[in-house]
């Protein structure tokens, strides 16, 4: 098993003793000297260190320096298995099943399967997702049936399946990332591609996904490939050196302990995505310098106007549904997009009093310019936006109206 990386294990394990206090740049090697393997060390941790630096100056911690498209698939296919008592047990190895043809033996349909997940992993019971392959010719069933025996068709010699008794059948949410490189603690780290299931059994799923940072040390205990490989198989009496890894794996960010690393990718709502890490998400000291001049010769605007409308609350007649659609705006020159539509509860006035002569000051000012500072986010919370209107004679009919200067 591979070693946890700490702070500590490079000086104590390696001895690489390293400190940019002491401004070495380059370790000059001399003939008829003994080689240490520190210096070794010590050689790649001052080129990581340069690479550091410039990395930190271009690109912000967990930028997307390359790849990885994302996509999301609401619409799972899970059969959800009895595998005990008068069910059909899982194969010990459970992947044989991936990739072999089913037949549902009393609907007739044909499914292939992609992936195998046991009760543990699910927390309900054994289940297979699938891909369907077809039908009964008269349309009758499209997916397998409760309480059904499930024979492999294509000749593998594989034990039958049985799905569950009852509401064997429905759709999960499932994401996939392509692989990419990641700009992460001073290094550019690749994430090969790889898919989560967001929501084993629906598709209203929501939060927010990414990777978690896994750092260790990799010896040749832990894998035989670090063996010296000169010869045609590996010569295990001698050892190679020892390797530092760092893996992405793709994560909700729920399932993150408070002592890991997460890296934040997107985000998702009721299973569709709804932001994700851009490439204007990614520059550092070069976005802060473009963002300063556009503040400087624009200063704070709105390219997409946030339109809100009001609906009807379908829970509640206390309350309306405040809508307000996606929009674009540069907050002091950095751009701020919502990509979908924000909907919130407001409470419904139930009073009303009548004043004369109320003066502006007499209700609560707010300037575009703090609404900006707010990030747009309180302009989804504002009743009622009035825009250089001079008043007289106000109907006060809830205390939560606002004037925008």
């Amino acid at each position: 098993m591979a070693t946890a990386f700490n702070s500590s294990i490079l000086s104590s394990t390696y001895r690489d003793d390293f400190r940019d206090s002491d401004q070495y740049y380059r370790i000059l090697f001399n003939g008829g000297r003994a080689l240490q393997a520190r210096e070794l060390t010590q050689l790649q941790t001052i080129i990581n260190k340069e690479l550091e630096r410039f990395g930190k100056n271009i690109f912000k911690e967990g930028a997307c320096v390359s790849g990885s498209t994302v996509t999301i698939n609401k619409s799972y296919d899970y059969i959800k298995l009895n595998t005990s008592g008068t069910g059909e047990p899982l194969p010990v190895d459970t992947t044989v099943l991936i990739g072999k043809e089913f037949r549902g033996v009393t609907s007739k349909v044909r499914f292939r399967i992609l992936e195998v997940y046991t009760a543990a992993q699910t927390g309900d019971v054994d289940t297979i997702y699938v891909q369907y392959t077809g039908g009964t010719s008269d349309g009758a069933y499209v997916k397998a049936t409760d309480n059904e025996t499930l024979e492999n068709s294509d000749g593998n010699g594989l034990d039958d399946l049985k799905s569950k008794a009852s509401n064997a059948t429905g759709t999960g949410t499932r994401i996939s990332f392509g692989d990419g490189a990641f700009f992460i603690q001073g290094h550019f780290v690749f994430a090969p591609a790889q898919s989560l299931i967001l929501a084993y059994y629906s598709n209203d799923y929501s939060g927010n996904v990414g990777f978690k940072v896994t750092q260790d040390i990799v010896t040749a205990v832990d894998n035989a490939a670090l063996y010296d490989n000169q010869g045609v198989t590996p010569n295990t009496s001698a050892p190679g050196a020892d390797r530092y890894r760092i893996q992405l794996t793709l994560i909700d960010e729920a399932d993150v302990l408070a002592t890991e690393d997460f890296v934040y990718y997107c985000t998702v709502k009721q299973s569709e995505i709804v932001s994700q890490v851009s490439a204007t998400d990614n520059y550092a000291k070069i976005n802060d310098f473009m963002a300063k001049r556009t503040y400087e010769e624009s200063g704070n605007y709105i390219v997409k106007p946030f339109r809100a409308s009001y609906s009807e609350n379908d829970s509640s007649s206390d309350y309306l549904n405040l809508d307000v659609a996606p929009g674009i705006a540069y907050v002091y020159g950095y751009r701020a997009e919502t990509q979908t539509a924000k909907t919130l509860p407001i409470a419904k006035p139930q009073t009303s009093v009548l004043e004369n002569n109320v003066g502006i000051p007499q209700i609560l000012v707010i300037t575009l310019d703090q609404i900006l500072q707010m990030q747009l986010v309180s302009l989804f919370g504002i009743h009622q936006i009035v825009l250089g209107q001079t008043v007289n004679h106000l109907r006060l009919e809830c205390l939560t109206q606002v004037v925008v200067q």
